[in-house]
């Protein structure tokens, strides 16, 4: 499966982004089936690292792999979200990322306008629960990570 959606990017001329299915479904406590065991993720960022290698178009740098690598378990990561970027869910709550659970009228866009909400966001110095890709990317491009840096720079 992850051949075919490489293979796919490149017949468009593009690239693929990997990351998990979230352990849990929409930041609740509901167990997310199609969520990977440690030995799948493990074993299908062996296979990206691999096609990364071999030139594939895999969008995710090799520093957010390596990350994502031991997922759910996964290693600090200093955190930028709160400073430099946010999440907004739809009912408007503005937080530092989808992980950030805790929420209030003082964080809610509707009701206190964005920045107003925005300075209200608890920020971290880092976590052990990075796993949106993207949101690894950034935190480590934001970190001075070369690969990260790299890896966002071909994609411009």
């Amino acid at each position: 499966a992850l051949e075919y959606v490489v293979e796919t990017a490149a017949t468009l001329g593009a690239s693929a982004q990997f990351q998990p299915a979230t352990a849990h479904l929409f930041a609740g406590e509901e167990i997310n089936v199609i969520a990977p065991l440690q030995a799948q993720m493990r074993a299908a960022v062996d296979r990206l690292l691999a096609l990364r290698g071999a030139g594939k178009p895999v969008a995710n740098s090799e520093s957010c792999l390596r990350h994502l690598r031991p997922w759910p378990e996964l290693g600090w990561l200093s955190c930028a979200g709160g400073r430099l970027f946010c999440a907004i869910d739809p009912a408007g709550y503005v937080r530092r990322c989808n992980e950030m659970r805790a929420v209030s009228w003082r964080n809610n866009i509707r009701a206190a306008g964005f920045a107003a909400a925005f300075r209200q966001v608890e920020t971290v110095a880092g976590c052990r629960r990075c796993d949106c890709a993207s949101v690894v990317e950034m935190n480590l491009a934001f970190s001075l990570n070369p690969k990260a840096i790299q890896s966002i720079a071909r994609s411009l």
